[in-house]
């Protein structure tokens, strides 16, 4: 069984390709879909293992230099001192790491490491060139990953937000209609609002595996109502548009 680190990633062809097109077809074809270059994506891997060369050197260093001296020797504790702070789990924990999370690791430890408070104890154990080494390259770690990673549209809490927003903007819609249009027109202005509610809500059921139950009896759950219905029973207080 091929066992893969988590930063290698796989991509499924979803649509036929004519491979008849030749090595340099097919990756033109593959360069045009993922919308990257292969040349940076062979540097990002270059820098990645340099960089993890230094992060695992300084554990290897770390502990050779504990391991060394008796305990209560001050190198010995500058050693336990540091891989507690910076490798609890070990360099792995972090090399381990998709590219991302792994520059977010990095520029999250590697500024503490030079600071003048931990230098005593990186200069007592011979790191100062490691850490220097992998501060030097955190720069361009970063640019490649940057280039090589498809930028997200929103993040999770954007949509989250936007979902909030939208659902008290449709209330007040739902509540302002009914307090202010007759029954005719009202029903005529919800009427693509629930059609709208309703593909959504198949959509999102055609996607889940799970079935809601009665608690008391466990028998499956009649469908929610819809938000227009429960506006209707409890209207929301609306502000009319000045």
């Amino acid at each position: 069984m091929l066992s893969l680190p988590p930063s290698v990633r796989i991509f499924v062809a979803c649509e036929p390709v004519d491979l008849r097109r030749g090595s340099d077809g097919l990756a033109g074809a593959v360069c045009s879909i993922i919308r990257e270059d292969p040349d940076s994506r062979a540097a990002l891997a270059a820098v990645d293992a340099a960089l993890d060369r230094c992060l695992g050197a300084m554990v290897e260093v770390a502990r050779a230099a504990g391991r060394a001296l008796e305990p209560g020797d001050p190198t010995t504790a500058a050693s336990e001192a540091f891989l507690e702070q910076f490798f609890p789990e070990g360099a792995q924990a972090i090399t381990g790491l998709p590219y991302t999370e792994q520059r977010e690791a990095c520029e999250a430890i590697l500024p503490v490491m030079a600071s003048e408070a931990w230098r005593p104890q990186v200069e007592l154990l011979g790191l100062t060139r490691y850490v220097a080494r992998a501060t030097a390259l955190l720069p361009t770690y970063g640019a490649l990953v940057d280039a090589t990673t498809p930028a997200r549209a929103v993040a999770w809490a954007e949509v989250q937000a936007a979902r909030v927003t939208a659902r008290r903007a449709f209330l007040s819609a739902i509540a302002w209609v009914l307090a202010y249009v007759d029954e005719a027109a009202a029903e005529s202005l919800l009427a693509p609002l629930q059609a709208q509610i309703d593909a959504v809500v198949a959509l999102a059921r055609s996607r889940s595996r799970e079935v809601d139950v009665a608690p008391e009896t466990g028998e499956p759950e009649a469908p929610a109502e819809s938000a227009v219905e429960r506006a209707t029973e409890a209207p929301v207080e609306a502000t009319p548009p000045a």
